[in-house]
């Protein structure tokens, strides 16, 4: 007997186990006196059922080029089972059969497959992973810059520079000293824009994970100063109040001037701008707020050496 997998044997009637599913080729050679005779057939063994404890069985490999990147595998595949992956980060569930997760930190993280045969035929396996640094986290560094805008110098632009890739930034701004009703601005954006709506000293805080997996935290203080040569004399009036689609202001101007326009949410982050030639009379500035969520936020417009802010709500 020749069974097609290197395997033989001369017994009368043969009984073979296969090690591996699939098509084996098995021929039979018969000898009699002078007379030879060959017979083939092709044959086809199929994965084993496992039983329903043992379907949820499975066993990852870790990224070549990182250990917070890992590709997860079942033990047993089949169309006829759904599978369902947790990764315990918060990340939520997956339904691919084989996912390759992220995992933003180091840590550990209890990993947990469940396979779904039928109502009668469902199991979970757990297991804990541990996901560890690929880099020497003392040898990162980060450091902080501040850009500051020349016409609107209480606007600034943060930047986190490392000599390591940076995959996510959460900054928070502190006004110093902290007291009652100050609060504390948080940031999840790469290096952002941000304005001061008040002088004094800030404490600038980066939170950074890296593609490595490791976090570290800077922090730096700065100083605002008189934010601009502007007087506020001017009042507007934002309608409709709350602005649905468009928040429209009207300004009335002795001569004509630009009109700068600028919306900010309650974080002080910019989320809207506008510039338009002014005339002489009454003139209406018109932001589009369909896109923004439901808040309070604040309307600036700049013209000439006049600043004027309203405060309406999305």
């Amino acid at each position: 007997w020749f069974f097609g997998d290197g395997i033989t044997t001369t017994t009368w009637n043969a009984e073979h186990t296969y090690n591996q599913p699939g098509k084996y080729y098995v021929c039979l050679r018969v000898e009699s006196d002078r007379c030879v005779s060959y017979k083939c057939d092709s044959v086809r063994v199929t994965e084993p059922t496992p039983s329903c404890t043992a379907q949820s069985a499975y066993s990852y490999v870790r990224s070549a080029t990182s250990n917070n990147i890992i590709t997860f595998t079942p033990a047993y595949i089949s169309s006829n089972m759904q599978y369902t992956w947790t990764f315990g980060d918060g990340t939520g569930t997956q339904t691919a059969v084989s996912p390759t997760h992220h995992f933003a930190a180091i840590g550990t993280y209890t990993v947990c497959l469940t396979v779904f045969r039928n109502n009668n035929c469902a199991s979970t396996t757990c297991k804990t992973i541990s996901v560890t640094s690929t880099t020497n986290c003392s040898e990162i560094t980060l450091s902080i810059t501040e850009i500051r805008d020349a016409l609107v110098p209480n606007r600034i632009t943060f930047a986190a520079l490392s000599n390591t890739v940076m995959t996510d930034q959460i900054w928070t701004i502190t006004k110093m000293p902290t007291t009652a009703g100050t609060g504390t601005a948080t940031i999840q954006a790469n290096n952002p824009m941000y304005v001061f709506l008040d002088s004094g000293y800030y404490n600038v805080c980066v939170r950074t994970t890296f593609a490595g997996g490791c976090v570290k935290e800077l922090c730096k203080t700065i100083h605002i100063t008189q934010q601009m040569p502007f007087t506020t004399t001017c009042n507007l009036q934002v309608t409709p109040n709350p602005a649905t689609t468009y928040a429209n202001v009207s300004i009335t101007l002795a001569h004509p001037t630009m009109l700068y326009a600028y919306v900010y949410n309650s974080m002080n982050m910019l989320v809207a701008q506008k510039v338009q030639q002014g005339f002489l009379g009454t003139n209406t500035v018109s932001i589009l707020t369909a896109n923004l969520p439901t808040g309070i936020y604040r309307f600036r417009l700049v013209h000439g050496n006049d600043v004027c802010y309203v405060t309406f709500v999305r």
